[in-house]
C-alpha cells in the first residue's frame, strides 16, 4: 500500500518540531513518580533529551530548519514519516489523561507491519504486562505515555540517524552524509523504515489524539537494551544452555501430570501459606527418576499461570561453571528483573553504588535480598542440586551446597519467597534444607512414577521394533516397565537391546536378563569394557575419564585428541588420528567403546559430526565411575566420603596431560587459527584454558605437575612464545593458583612481576586476591620488586583486594612493603571501605592504627560505616564509632548509617548508632525514614526500637506513603499491629489515593485486610484511578480477601475511571475462582468499560477458556461490540485462541460480523497468521472474499504477511485471480512487496497487473 497524505513542507517540520518540545515539556511539569517508578522518570528525561538532540543533528535549532539541514528530509516519504511522528509526539500532552493504546508485539520484537493485527485501546493484549505493572497502583497508564514517548523517540533515531553516529558534529557546514544514509531508494530498501512505514499508515489519528504504541514488557522501554546486558555482565548470570528446552522436548505428552494432584504442591502454590514467611518445598528422588523433567514441567505451569516473577535454574556438572549453586541465584536475579520493574530498580541501584567489573558473591547474596523484598511472591526453582555435592570447597572458590543453602536461608527469611528445591536425597542437602521455616519434603516413589514409566516405555518400543505387531510391543513395553523400578535411565539404557530382527521370546530374555537399578546396569557395562584388548580398553577408559571429568563437553574433535594423549608421548600421535570425523567413526571409536555410558549429541539440526558434544548418559555414570576408573600413583578410595578425593586425582591427571599435551610444538602450529575443527589443534584452547583450574586441589603441591608447568613457562621451550602469545602470562597464573615452586622457577627464568593484562591487573593482584590469600607469593612478589602501589585500570591496589577479601597476613606484608592506606579506587572506595563492608574486622583495625582515615567517603557518599552497618557488621561498626566515624554523615540518596541498618534489620547496630547519636526522623531524599525501611522489610524488632527512640509513625514518603502503608503492602503482619498500636492512621491514603487496605488487598494479605475491616478501614474508598480494594484484590486473583471483602459490603459493580469493574478485572486476567464468586454475588456480566468492553471481550481476547466458558452460562453476550466494532469472537480470532473461538461459535457468534473498518474474524485470523482458527471459521461459514474498508481481502492479508499455510488454505477456496472492488492488485502483487518468496511461488504468475 502506498503512503496516504498530504505533502509535508519542509519548513513545516521546524515550527512542528518546537510544538512537540511544548507538549513535552508541558507532559514534564506535572509528571508524578511513584516509590518503584523514579528509574521512569529518569527514562523520560533521558529520552527528552535525545529527542532534542536528534532535532539539532537533523538541522532543526530555534524553530528553523538549517540550509544544511540532513537531506533525508527532502525527501517526501522520509519526510512524511517524520511529519506523522512528531505530530503524534505533539499530541502527546492531549492524552496524557487517556489510555495509551497497546499493540502486540512481533515475536521478533520488531513493529508490526502493515496488515499485522491492529491496536485495541480497550484489549490489554499482553496479560504479562498487566501483572508486571499491576502492582504500580493506578500508575499504568502513565507508565505507558512515558514508553510510547521513548517508542516515538527511537523510531526517529532509526528513520534518521543522528549526526554523531556517522561522526560528524551537528551544524557543521558542507556535511557530507556518505551512500549509508537514506537516500530515496533506501527509504523503501530498508527494512525497518518500511516497518515504520507501515506502523504509520495503519495509525488513526482520530483516537485519542494520537499514536497507538506497542504494549512491551516495563523493562523494554525504560531500560535501554545495552544497559540491560550491561546488568547481566555485572551480575555475572551464566550464559544459558539447554538442560531446560531438552527437558521439556523430552517430555511425553500427559506424563509429568501426577505432581499436580499432590497436595503438597497445592499448599506450596497457596498465596495464603506463604503470605507471612518463605516456602521451601524439597522434591527429592533416586537417581534416574525423571526428577530433571519433572522440575521442567513445573518450571512451564508456574511460568504460565502464576502472576509473580518466576525463576529457574538447572545444574549440571556436564557445563562449566554450572555446578555453582550461587550461579543459581546470579542466574535467578537477571531472570526477575526480566518481568519486575522493581527489581530492576533495585538492581540498577545497587549498580550504580558497586564499580566492580562484576558482582561479588556477597553482593549477589545482598542484591538477592534486596529483590525479594522489593518484590513479594517471587518463585525459584533449583534444580540438580546434588550434582554440586560433589564439588570440592576448595576447588570451587570456598563453594560448597551447605554455604550456599545457608546464605540463601538468610535472604529469604521473612519474605513471601517460594523455593522449589529438586534433587536426590544427598545428606548435604537435607542438613541445609530442614532447618528452613516453611520447609516441607515430597520424595518420589516408584509407584509415583509407574504410568509414566510405562508411557516411557511404550515410547521406546514403539520406536525401537516398529516392525513387530502391537500385542508384542504392548508385552515388552510392560516388562520393561516392571523391572525399571521407577527409573527412566534404565529404560533409555535398554535401547541397545531392542533390535528387530530378534523375536518375542528372545526380547523377553534380553530384558529378564538385564540386571535391575543403574549400578548393577552400569557394571554390566563395565564388565564388557574389562573385556577389551588393553589398548581399546585403555582408550575406553581415557574416553570416559574426559566425559566424566572435563569443564564442559567436549566436541568429537576435541575428545578425539584428548584421549591419545599419555605420559608416553613425546609429540602429538597423529598416526593414531582418524581418516575422518565421520558417524561411522562415532559410532564404532566412541559409542561402541564406551556402550550405553556416554551419549553424542549435536550442537544443532545439522551438527557436523566433529562438533557434536560427548555427554554423560547420566549423573550417576560419573559417581559410578569414581569407584572404576583406575586412579594413577594411589589407591581406591572406594568410602562414599572418600569418593570426592578420587576427583581431585582426577583432575589432576587431567591437568598433566593437558600440559603434554599444550608442550607438542604441533600443537602451537598455525596459532591464530580458531577452527576448533581442525585436527591437530582442536584441543588446544581447552588445553591452554582449563590446566590450572583442574589443578587446584587445596594447596597440594604434585610433583609431577609442576615439572609440566616449569617445562611449559621455560623461556628456551620452543612453545614458549607460542603460549604467551594465546593468553595470560605463566607468572599471573601460577601466582593466581598459588603454586609457589613454579613461581619461584618462573622468577629464576626471568619472569617480569610488573607486567599487567588488559584489565592492569598483575601477578601481585593476583596472589592478594585470591580466595585463599597466597602469602608466600605476595612475599616472594615483592621480593623480587613488584610495585605495591601499582594500581589496575579501575584504581585497585593489592592493598584494596587484600583487605576486601580479609586476607590479614597479606595485608600486613603488603603495609609493611609500602601499601598506601589512602589510595581510593576511582569509585572513591579506599581500603578500610573494602574491609568494613564485608566485616574483616582485624583488617579494619590494623587499617585504622595505619592511619586509614574513617570519615572518606566514596563517590556516592557511602563511609566505612555505612557499609559495615547495612551489612550488620557490629564490631566493625563499633571499631568506627570509637576512631571517631560520623553516625549523621548520608550518603548522595541521603541514606545515614541508621537508616541502612535499620532497612537490613541489624537490629544490634541500630541499637549501638542510637546510642551514638543517630537520628531516628532523619530521612532520605526519597522521604524514607528508619522506620520505613524497616517496616517495609518486616523488621519487627528494629520497628520497635525505632518507636521507642522517637520514631514518627505518621510520616510519609514523597509519594505518601506511611510505615503502614509499607508494612500492609509486605504483609507483615506483626509490624503492622505494632503501628496500629503506637497510633497509626489506617485511613490515610498517598498521593495516588491508595490506602493500606489498598495496598493490603492487591497483594493478597488476608491477616492484614482481616484486621484493617475490624478497625474501620473503609472497604469503598477508591484511589486517583478508581480502583478499590476489590478492584485490586480480584485483578490479582487473590480470592479469600475477595470473599472478606465482599463479606465487608465492597461493592461488587463499581467500576474504575474507565469503566473496569472487578469482574472485568478477574476476566481479564482468568482469575477464574474470583470470576465465580463476583457472579454470586451479583456482578453484572453485561457491564461495558467506556471502549464497549464487556467481560466476555477481555476474557476471549487473553484465551481465559475456563472464564469464557463461566461467563457465557451466566448469560453473556456473544455477539456485543466494542465502539469499535469488535466482538469477542473477533478478539479471540486475532490472538489464536482456537479453543475459545470453538465455544464462542457453539455459543452463537455471528462468524460473519465485521468491526467498524470492515474487518471480520477471519480477516484478522488470516492477517495474524493463525492457522487453526481460519480453518475453524472457514468450516463455520466464514466468506473468504469480504473485503474490508479499505478493500482487503483475509488473501490480501495473508499473502501481504508472508503465512504460507493459510494462503494455501485460502486459495482452495477463491479465485486466486481476484481483485476487491476497491483495488486493482492482487495478492501477488502484496507478496512480490513484502518480499515472501514461499508465498510467490504457491500463487499463479498474475497477468493483469504488475506487482513490482
Amino acid at each position: 500500500m502506498e503512503p496516504v497524505g498530504l505533502t509535508i513542507g519542509i519548513a513545516g517540520l521546524a515550527g512542528l518540531f518546537s510544538a512537540c518540545l511544548d507538549a513535552v515539556q508541558n507532559f514534564d511539569s506535572y509528571k508524578t513518580y511513584g516509590r518503584d517508578s523514579r528509574f521512569l522518570a529518569a527514562r523520560f528525561d533521558a529520552d527528552k533529551e535525545r529527542f532534542e538532540r536528534w532535532g539539532q543533528a537533523v538541522g532543526i535549532k530555534d524553530e528553523k530548519l538549517s540550509d544544511t539541514h540532513h537531506p533525508a528530509l527532502d525527501d517526501q516519504k522520509t519526510r512524511s514519516l517524520v511529519h506523522k511522528l512528531l505530530s503524534s509526539i505533539r499530541d502527546f500532552d492531549s492524552s496524557a489523561d487517556g489510555a495509551v493504546e497497546q499493540q502486540p508485539l512481533l515475536t521478533d520484537g520488531k513493529f508490526p507491519t502493515n496488515q499485522l493485527a491492529r491496536p485495541h485501546h480497550g484489549a490489554p493484549t499482553d496479560s504479562k504486562w498487566r501483572k508486571a505493572t499491576w502492582a504500580l497502583r493506578g500508575k499504568t497508564k502513565r507508565t505507558d505515555q512515558v514508553q510510547s514517548f521513548a517508542t516515538l523517540v527511537q523510531c526517529l533515531f532509526e528513520l534518521i540517524p543522528p549526526d554523531e553516529a556517522k561522526g560528524i558534529r551537528p551544524g557543521h557546514e558542507g556535511r557530507d552524509y556518505g551512500p549509508t544514509h537514506l537516500q530515496d531508494s533506501s527509504v523503501d530498501e530498508s527494512p525497518w523504515i518500511a516497518e515504520i512505514r507501515a506502523f504509520v499508515l495503519e495509525v488513526k489519528e482520530e483516537r485519542r489524539g494520537g499514536l497507538t504504541f506497542l504494549c512491551t514488557p516495563a523493562l523494554s522501554l525504560t531500560v535501554p537494551d545495552e544497559t540491560k546486558r550491561a546488568l547481566r555482565a555485572w551480575l555475572g548470570c551464566p550464559y544459558p544452555n539447554d538442560l531446560y528446552d531438552d527437558s521439556i522436548q523430552k517430555r511425553l505428552g500427559g506424563t509429568c501430570e501426577w505432581i499436580l494432584t499432590r497436595s503438597i504442591i497445592r499448599d506450596w502454590l497457596s498465596p495464603d501459606v506463604s503470605a507471612f514467611t518463605s516456602q521451601m518445598l524439597w522434591i527429592n528422588g533416586p537417581a534416574g527418576f525423571g526428577k530433571t523433567v519433572l522440575c521442567a514441567k513445573l518450571v512451564e505451569i508456574f511460568s504460565s499461570s502464576l502472576q509473580t516473577p518466576v525463576a529457574h535454574f538447572f545444574l549440571s556438572s556436564k557445563f562449566e561453571g554450572r555446578d555453582d549453586p550461587f550461579m543459581a541465584m546470579r542466574s535467578w536475579i537477571a531472570q526477575v528483573i526480566s518481568q519486575s520493574q522493581a527489581a530492576l530498580d533495585v538492581v540498577h541501584k545497587r549498580r550504580q553504588t558497586q564499580h566492580e567489573q562484576g558482582a561479588t558473591r556477597a553482593t549477589i547474596v545482598k542484591l538477592f535480598r534486596e529483590v525479594l523484598q522489593a518484590v513479594p511472591f517471587c518463585t525459584f526453582v533449583l534444580d540438580g542440586l546434588d550434582e554440586c555435592t560433589w564439588v570440592e570447597e576448595a576447588r570451587n572458590n570456598g563453594v560448597s551446597v551447605v554455604r550456599f543453602l545457608d546464605q540463601l536461608q538468610q535472604a529469604v527469611a521473612d519474605t513471601t519467597t517460594r523455593i522449589l528445591v529438586v534433587s536426590r536425597n544427598e545428606p548435604e542437602i537435607r542438613q541445609g534444607l530442614t532447618q528452613y521455616p516453611g520447609f516441607s519434603e515430597y520424595t518420589i516413589s516408584p509407584k509415583d512414577v509407574r504410568a509414566d514409566n510405562i508411557a516411557y516405555s511404550k515410547s521406546i518400543v514403539n520406536n525401537k521394533l516398529r516392525n513387530k505387531d502391537e500385542p508384542t510391543r504392548l508385552s515388552i513395553s510392560q516388562k520393561m516397565a516392571d523391572r525399571c523400578n521407577g527409573q527412566f535411565q534404565w529404560l533409555t539404557m535398554q535401547k541397545s537391546l531392542l533390535r528387530g530382527g530378534r523375536n518375542k521370546k528372545q526380547l523377553e530374555r534380553d530384558i529378564d536378563e538385564t540386571p535391575a537399578g543403574l549400578d548393577h546396569l552400569y557394571d554390566r557395562n563395565w564388565e564388557k569394557i574389562e573385556t577389551l584388548r588393553e589398548e581399546e580398553k585403555a582408550r575406553t577408559v581415557s574416553l570416559l575419564r574426559w566425559a566424566a571429568f572435563s569443564l564442559r563437553p567436549l566436541t568429537v574433535c576435541e575428545i578425539t585428541e584428548a584421549v591419545l594423549v599419555n605420559d608416553d608421548c613425546d609429540d602429538l600421535p597423529v598416526d593414531d588420528m582418524p581418516d575422518a570425523i565421520d558417524d561411522e567413526y562415532i559410532e564404532s571409536e566412541i559409542l561402541g567403546l564406551c556402550g550405553s555410558l556416554i551419549e553424542v549429541r549435536g550442537t544443532s539440526l545439522e551438527s557436523a559430526p566433529g562438533s557434536r558434544m560427548i555427554h554423560l548418559a547420566h549423573f550417576s555414570v560419573k559417581q559410578y565411575l569414581l569407584c572404576k576408573i583406575p586412579v594413577q600413583g594411589a589407591g581406591l578410595h572406594v568410602n562414599e566420603s572418600l569418593r570426592r578425593s578420587n576427583e581431585a586425582i582426577e583432575n589432576m591427571t587431567l591437568a598433566k596431560l593437558c600440559l603434554r599435551y599444550l608442550s607438542f610444538q604441533r600443537v602451537w602450529d598455525c596459532l591464530p587459527t580458531k577452527d576448533n575443527s581442525r585436527m591437530g589443534t582442536s584441543f588446544r584452547d581447552y588445553a591452554a584454558g582449563s590446566w590450572y583450574q583442574h589443578a587446584i586441589v587445596d594447596g597440594a603441591e604434585d610433583t609431577a605437575l609442576v615439572e609440566a608447568m616449569n617445562a611449559l613457562f621455560d623461556r628456551s621451550s620452543q612453545t614458549w612464545d607460542a603460549w604467551r602469545r594465546w593468553g595470560r602470562t605463566p607468572i599471573y597464573a601460577a601466582s593466581m593458583n598459588g603454586h609457589l615452586e613454579v613461581v619461584k622457577v618462573l622468577l629464576e627464568k626471568g619472569a617480569d612481576v610488573s607486567v599487567a593484562n588488559t584489565n592492569g591487573w598483575t601477578p601481585l593482584h593476583s596472589a592478594s586476591t585470591s580466595s585463599n590469600g597466597h602469602l608466600d607469593v605476595v612475599k616472594i612478589l615483592l621480593e623480587k620488586g613488584a610495585d605495591v602501589l601499582v594500581a589496575t585500570n579501575d584504581g585497585r591496589t593489592p592493598l584494596h583486594s587484600a583487605s576486601s577479601n580479609g586476607h590479614l597476613d597479606v595485608v600486613k606484608v603488603l603495609l609493611a612493603s609500602g601499601a598506601d592506606v589512602s589510595v581510593a579506587k576511582k569509585n572513591g572506595w579506599t581500603p578500610l571501605k573494602a574491609a568494613s563492608s564485608n566485616g574483616h574486622l582485624n583488617v579494619v583495625k590494623i587499617l585504622l592504627e595505619k592511619g586509614a582515615d574513617v570519615l572518606v567517603a566514596t563517590n556516592d557518599g557511602w563511609t566505612p560505616l555505612h557499609s559495615a552497618s547495612s551489612d550488620g557488621h557490629l564490631e566493625v561498626v563499633k571499631v568506627l564509632l570509637e576512631n571517631g566515624a560520623d553516625v549523621s554523615v548520608a550518603n548522595t540518596n541521603g541514606r545515614t548509617p541508621l537508616y541502612s541498618a535499620s532497612s537490613n534489620g541489624h537490629l544490634e547496630v541500630v541499637k549501638v548508632l542510637l546510642e551514638s547519636g543517630a537520628d531516628v526522623s532523619v530521612a532520605d531524599t526519597d522521604g524514607w525514614t528508619p522506620l520505613n525501611a524497616a517496616s517495609c522489610n518486616g523488621h519487627l524488632e528494629v520497628v520497635m526500637v525505632l518507636l521507642e527512640t522517637g520514631a514518627d509513625v505518621s510520616v510519609a514518603d514523597t509519594d505518601g506513603w506511611t510505615p503502614l502503608h509499607l508494612a500492609s503492602s509486605n504483609g507483615h503482619l506483626d509490624v503492622f499491629k505494632v503501628l496500629l498500636e503506637i497510633g497509626a492512621d489506617v485511613s490515610v491514603a498517598d498521593t495516588d489515593g491508595w490506602t493500606p487496605l489498598h495496598s493490603a488487598s492487591s497483594n493478597g494479605h488476608l491477616e492484614v485486610v482481616k484486621v484493617l475491616l475490624e478497625i474501620g478501614a473503609d472497604v469503598s474508598v477508591a484511589d486517583t484511578d478508581g480502583w478499590t480494594p476489590l478492584y485490586s484484590a480480584s485483578s490479582n486473583g487473590h480470592l479469600d480477601v475477595v470473599k472478606v471483602l465482599l463479606e465487608s459490603g465492597a461493592d461488587v459493580s463499581m467500576a474504575d475511571t474507565d469503566g473496569w469493574t472487578p469482574l472485568y478485572a478477574a476476566s481479564c486476567n482468568g482469575q477464574l475462582n474470583v470470576v465465580k464468586i463476583l457472579l454470586e454475588k451479583g456482578a453484572d456480566v453485561l457491564v461495558a468499560t467506556n471502549d464497549g468492553w464487556t467481560p466476555l471481550h477481555s476474557a476471549s481476547s487473553n484465551g481465559h477458556l475456563e472464564v469464557v466458558k463461566v461467563l457465557l452460562e451466566i448469560g453473556a453476550d456473544v455477539s456485543v461490540a466494542d465502539t469499535d466494532g469488535w466482538t469477542p469472537l473477533y478478539s479471540a480470532s486475532s490472538n489464536g485462541h482456537l479453543d475459545v473461538v470453538k465455544v464462542l461459535l457453539e455459543s452463537g457468534a455471528d462468524v460473519s460480523m465485521a468491526d467498524t473498518d470492515g474487518w471480520t474474524p477471519l480477516y484478522a485470523a488470516s492477517c495474524n497468521g493463525q492457522l487453526n482458527v481460519v480453518k475453524i471459521l472457514l468450516e463455520k461459514g466464514a466468506d473468504v472474499l469480504v473485503a474490508t474498508n479499505d478493500g482487503w481481502t483475509p488473501l490480501n492479508s495473508a499473502s501481504d504477511n508472508g503465512h504460507l499455510e493459510i494462503v494455501k488454505v485460502l486459495t482452495a477456496r477463491v479465485n486466486l485471480d481476484h481483485k476487491s472492488p476497491r483495488h486493482s492488485r492482487t495478492a501477488l502483487s502484496y507478496a512480490a512487496e513484502s518480499g515472501h518468496e514461499s508465498v510467490l511461488q504457491l500463487l499463479p504468475a498474475d497477468n493483469h497487473v504488475s506487482p513490482f
